[in-house]
Parts: structure tokens; sequence; C-alpha cells
């Protein structure tokens, strides 16, 4: 109800102030200009979601689950984090002056506060859906999602500013410089962050769950500090920022590669470490950990085993399997009652599909 509550309010807020400055300044061609950028951005988000949905190769998060998230950084941490930035300018301005205000707001005040309402996607999602999340690559995967979602908005305002201040042409060339320099910036920094939250999952020892949360943070704050500071720089020389923002673009992706490629290594070690009494059980044998863990062995599988009718269920039981397993771990980290009990129906479903795929 509370989350609802904030989207309306947000949703109105935006409504209201982009609007106004979008109608009076830019007419007719500022709303086709609003649409043209919808059109495009709102593809390209979803096109965005579906690749970072393909990325979590074990367990695939819900549909639900990155829509929420990506809602939140759209409509939730925008509207938080324009009242937290809109309250250090003038602050800062009142003390110190208007230049000096805007500097600390863009400089200072976004880096810290936008990236903190972004990663409270995460947080949210682990109070409320704890079962739900349950590695690095799911941190990922939410906090990319809510990136996404800021983006989606924060660009838009841009163009708005940008209309209110030169007209249709202004809000054109913000459109522009927002999509060349940072396409995927806002995804790439509050990654950091969630993927520092995922591995702090993994471990018991609280010392290491706070340096994780805190390292990724000052990480995704510090890129996007960077970031800022050198728009504040270099904005008077488009050659510079030609240089400059693709480079950081490149090094955000780089980071983003190698925390995800440790973060796929650590999901098949936990996989590998807590099935081993499933195996003793009969829950499962070690082929059938060898195809969860190995994706070229389930395809071939797939294409040499099964029917067509049986290869959806294959899916299913892998995804459901790996779950349990990164589940699993949380729970002998916690143990949690509600880890538990959802251990336990993962286990009686895996039971009861292991004959159907595998034979007795």
């Amino acid at each position: 109800m509370i989350f609802s509550f904030i989207f309306f309010i947000s949703c109105l807020c935006f409504s209201i102030l982009t609007g106004t400055m979008i109608i009076s300044r830019g007419g007719i061609g500022g709303i086709l200009l609003a649409l043209i950028y919808y059109s495009i951005s709102i593809l390209f988000s979803f096109l965005a979601l579906y690749f970072l949905r393909l990325l979590d190769i074990y367990e695939k998060e819900d549909w639900s689950h990155i829509i929420f998230a990506f809602i939140w950084g759209a409509l939730g941490a925008t509207f938080f984090a324009l009242i937290a930035n809109e309250f250090n300018i003038t602050i800062s301005s009142f003390i110190c002056g208007q230049t000096f205000g805007n500097i600390c707001g863009i400089v200072v005040s976004a880096p810290i506060f936008e990236e903190f309402f972004k990663l409270l996607a995460i947080v949210i999602i682990l109070l409320f859906l704890r079962t739900k999340f349950n590695s690095p690559i799911d941190g990922m995967v939410y906090a990319a999602a809510a990136g996404l979602g800021f983006k989606l908005v924060e660009d838009y305002i841009y163009i708005a500013n940008g209309i209110a201040i030169a007209g249709l042409s202004g809000g054109f060339l913000q459109m522009i410089l927002r999509w060349v320099f940072g396409f995927i910036l806002h995804s790439l920094m509050t990654s950091f962050v969630g993927f520092s939250i995922g591995f702090a999952t993994l471990t018991k020892d609280y010392l290491k769950k706070i340096l994780y949360v805190t390292g990724g943070y000052l990480l995704s704050v510090g890129s996007h500090f960077l970031w800022n500071f050198s728009s504040l720089i270099f904005s008077s020389n488009l050659l510079l920022m030609c240089i400059v923002f693709p480079f950081y673009t490149l090094i955000y992706i780089f980071l983003n590669i190698l925390f995800y490629i440790r973060s796929v290594y650590v999901e098949r070690n936990i996989m590998v470490e807590v099935l081993q009494d499933e195996i003793n059980e009969n829950l499962i044998d070690n082929n059938i950990l060898n195809e969860l863990i190995n994706l070229n062995l389930r395809n071939k599988r797939k294409s040499s085993y099964l029917d067509s009718k049986l290869k959806k269920l294959y899916d299913i039981y892998m995804n459901l399997l790996a779950s349990y397993s990164l589940l699993k771990k949380q729970y002998l980290n916690s143990n949690n009652q509600e880890i538990y009990n959802e251990l336990q129906e993962k286990k009686g479903i895996l039971y009861i599909l292991r004959p159907i795929l595998f034979g007795s």
C-alpha cells in the first residue's frame, strides 16, 4: 500500500512539473519530442531488462520483481532523489551562494542520494521477498533494473529543463547528449552495490556483510561522482566529452563484467557445495548436478534425450534446483524459518519432477 501511494504521488508531481515546462515552452513540438523519447526509451528499457534476465543463467528472477525494481527506480527513487537534491542545493546556495549550491547538487548530493534511493529497490525486495533474493547476480539484475527506470525519468526531466531554458532545440540537444553519453550509465553504476549486497547475503560474518555493502555503495557513489564531476569540468569541450565519457563507460562495463564472472563462479561453487546432502538422499545424482552447473550438458540433454513436451519442464526443474541450492546456502547462514519452509516446498516439487525427467 505504501509503495502504491509513493508511486501515485511521484507520478502526480512528475506530471505537473514536467508537463507545464514542455507545454508552455515547447508546445506541440515539445509534446511530440516527449512522445518520441518515451517510445524509444521504453522499448530500449524492456529490451535491456530482457537481456539482464538472460544473464541470470542459473536461476532467473520473476518478471514481476524485475518490473517492480524498474518502477521503483523510475518513480520512487527519482521522487526522493529530486527532493533530496533540491533540499541540498537550497541549503548550500543559502550558505555559500548559488554557484556553489549548484555544484554541490551535481557533484556531491546527486551521487550520494541517487545511488542510495536506487539501491532501496534491493532493500525492499530483501525485506518483503526475502526468499526471492539469494545471489550476487540477483543483486545485479534488480540494481540494473532500478537504474534503467531512474534513467527513463531523469533523462526526461533533463529534456523538459532543456525545453524550458532554450526551447525545443534545447530539449532535443539534451535528449541526444543523454543518449550518446549515458545510455546505460545508471544501471552500470548501481550494479556495483547490487553485486555487493548479493555477496553480503552469502556470508555469516557480519563484519564482511558491512564491508561488502559499504564498499559496493562507495564504488557506486564514486563512479557517479567521477562522471558528474567530469561533466562539470568538460561541459564546454565537446571533444574531451567524446573521449572521456566513452572511456568511463568502458571502464564501468569492464568492472561489471568482472563482477559478473566472479558471481557466476561463486554461484556454481555454492551449488556444488550445498547439494552433497541431496545426492546422498537421492534427490539428485552427480549427473544432474553436472547438468545444473554446465549449460552445454543441459543443451545436450534437451536436444538428445527429451521430447518437446518435457523441454520446458526440464528448464523449470533446473531453475528450481538452482533456486533451492542458493536458498539453502542462505538458510545455512541464517537459520531463517521462512527460508526453511520454502526449501521444504521446493524439495517436495523436486522429488516429484525427478522421475518424470530422469526416470527412477
